[in-house]
């Protein structure tokens, strides 16, 4: 668990909404991957500097011919994979995250590591640190808790950015108009089927913490939600409901391909998902969110 701290997002505008999207369980060199859905995505964060981006674990499937691994599968490999790469499937697949992840680098704030990722460290290359490092992002762990402050700055034009800055430059803060959303988010758990399973995984995580965005992946699925948290004012006098929203994230991962031998999805009669991922939308003047699916 990670309680990282502050990221500073400077506006100009009043009118200025912010997306953040939760982007994981792409599961690079499985046959499933679907790179044109994650390509679209990656061309709509780039769209606008408005779009922010926390990756969510299981970039790639870091499963080795080496070990033990039962999950290994030759069958299940992209076409394109070399027999050079299968020698080495961190420093491969590390490549290849960073190669498709590079041009939304500087619209993402950190990455969060998956299962997969943590596997594989358990006995092979620390790969979520090589591929933080290599794109010079935060890694933010297998949980993590931080805040958004956005920070209304009229006298400039553009967004930008700052993650955790010293305290020096956090002066010129003060005063400001700004509003904090306080985002919690983890790589996800288990292997809930049906949506009522997936999203009473999501729930614990809203039951268990104090945030106001829940973000869970792993169960490849999207459903966004908001929940109500009740709680007394300050003089405890009056009942008060605080509305916070929650979302199972998405995957690029295709259950199904044509074709091929069974995933382990097919074998193990998975439903299809939607691909892509679910975004939670920040509007920091009227202090609102929201949340969405494909």
């Amino acid at each position: 668990m990670i309680c990282a701290g502050k990221v500073y997002v400077e506006y100009p505008s009043r009118s200025d909404v912010f997306t953040l999207w939760p982007v994981g369980d792409l599961h690079v060199m499985s046959r499933g991957f679907s790179r044109s859905y994650f390509q679209r995505d990656r061309e709509r964060i780039l769209s606008s500097n408005r779009n922010i981006v926390i990756g969510m674990g299981d970039y790639a499937e870091f499963i080795s011919p080496k070990g033990n691994d039962k999950r290994w599968d030759f069958t299940q490999l992209s076409n394109d994979v070399t027999a050079a790469e299968l020698n080495d499937v961190g420093r491969a697949a590390t490549t290849r995250v960073v190669d498709l992840w590079r041009p939304m680098r500087a619209r993402t704030i950190g990455m969060l590591m998956g299962n997969h990722e943590h596997s594989y460290e358990k006995h092979q290359a620390t790969v979520m640190d090589n591929i933080t490092n290599a794109l010079d992002v935060w890694h933010m762990g297998y949980e993590c808790l931080f805040d958004l402050v956005f920070v209304r700055m009229d006298n400039q034009r553009d967004v930008r950015i700052a993650i955790r800055p010293p305290v020096k430059y956090r002066a010129r803060y003060v005063g400001r108009d700004t509003y904090t959303a306080r985002v919690h988010a983890h790589h996800g758990r288990g292997s809930a089927r049906t949506p009522g399973g997936k999203l009473n995984m999501l729930y614990g995580f809203v039951q268990r913490w104090n945030a106001d965005i829940f973000l869970a992946a792993h169960v490849h699925d999207q459903i966004a939600k908001p929940f109500i948290k009740l709680e007394g004012n300050r003089a405890g006098t009056k009942v008060v409901e605080r509305r916070v929203v929650g979302a199972i994230t998405g995957s690029y991962l295709r259950t199904y391909t044509d074709n091929v031998n069974p995933s382990y999805g097919e074998v193990s009669a998975y439903d299809g998902v939607p691909l892509g991922a679910a975004r939670v939308n920040i509007h920091p003047h009227e202090r609102r969110l929201s949340v969405e699916t494909e």
